[in-house]
């Protein structure tokens, strides 16, 4: 094994869409994108306060709902990568930051509007995911798709 060789298997990225399809078992996977979300993300929302401000737009609200809502009970932590991956019958959350595909959050596609509502910075677009339960988040989503078909789940 040459130097090339083995510096390119250790340092290769995960096949996160095998990893994901393992965890969706029969539920087939429409589509998978890299996302960040921006409520976990306090000096993103202060400087896009601050610059909505200036602009005299209003600032974007990350996420909203009552402590038990669906949105709410997503997993919100700082600098954690994650996949949003759109199968037939749901939309689930999976945390990359560790290497694996841990999924953290699970909901059923109908009740879930995904709705992009603006384009954000480096690649990455803002979509807004509403729940039946009246209960929002805003994530940056990589316009990359891991599996195509996730922007076609896209309003």
């Amino acid at each position: 094994m040459g130097l090339k060789q083995w510096i390119t298997e250790r340092t290769a990225s995960p096949d996160y869409a095998a990893l994901v399809r393992a965890q969706l078992g029969t539920d087939r996977l429409v589509g998978m994108v890299t996302a960040m979300n921006q409520a976990a993300d306090v000096t993103n929302q202060l400087m896009a306060s601050g610059l909505s401000a200036l602009n005299g737009v209003p600032a974007v609200a990350a996420i909203g709902g009552d402590a038990a809502s669906m949105a709410r009970s997503i997993p919100l932590r700082a600098n954690n990568a994650h996949l949003i991956a759109v199968s037939e019958r749901r939309v689930s959350w999976f945390d990359i930051s560790t290497g694996a595909a841990l999924c953290v959050a699970t909901a059923d596609r109908s009740t879930v509007a995904m709705t992009r509502i603006g384009k954000g910075q480096h690649g990455f677009a803002e979509v807004r995911f509403s729940f039946a339960d009246g209960s929002f988040v805003v994530y940056l989503c990589g316009t990359s798709e891991i599996e195509p078909g996730f922007w076609d789940a896209v309003s």
